[in-house]
């Protein structure tokens, strides 16, 4: 894992396609590609882990804290999206959808690069099983990265002060937005 010096994002994301969270168990928030074109331009496209809240007081507080979160950042070879997208799955279980929330992402380091798993030759069941398989790797990796000080350090940054009040039930709120819950 090659640490990297964060992009503070409040975004506004959109709807996951509705077939991937079903498929592969990890439902993502997908960002607005307005929302972080210029920030993420130069960035490679892979797999990294950061930090993410939610910022609406429709939520229980505990959903409202700063969470670990994996994301892609890419053209995500194996879904041969046509734009470059960045979708993120915080870890918490969240109990339930949450649509047009607003959030807050902190990307702090670099897991690895993007995969097609969906080779010619290479049976679809096959290329799904080691999708996933290259998924829950991935979370588990960045689970474990973001407990160390260095990763976990980010967590209490200034950048989520709006985010940690409003879970503190003050009702202090950001700009930014969320879609998709853990199952």
């Amino acid at each position: 894992m090659r640490p990297r010096p964060p992009p503070y994002l409040p975004i506004v994301l959109t709807r996951s396609s509705p077939h991937r969270p079903s498929q592969l168990g990890w439902p993502t928030a997908n960002l607005d590609p307005a929302a972080f074109e210029s920030t993420l331009d130069n960035q490679e496209e892979g797999v990294y882990i950061g930090w993410a809240a939610l910022e609406d007081a429709s939520l229980p507080p505990e959903s409202r804290k700063v969470h670990k979160a994996v994301l892609s950042i890419g053209w995500n070879p194996t879904f041969q999206n046509e734009q470059r997208t960045v979708e993120a799955y915080l870890c918490h279980d969240f109990g339930h959808d949450f649509y047009d929330a607003k959030m807050r992402l902190l990307v702090c380091g670099y897991v690895r690069p993007q995969e097609n798993f969906f080779v010619e030759g290479v049976p679809y069941e096959s290329a799904m099983a080691t999708l996933v398989e290259a998924i829950a790797a991935d979370v588990e990796f960045g689970q474990s990265q973001l407990e160390e000080p260095e990763m976990l350090a980010f967590k209490e940054d200034a950048f989520f002060a709006g985010a940690a009040a409003d879970a503190a039930g003050d009702g202090a709120v950001v700009e930014g937005a969320q879609e998709g819950a853990p199952s």
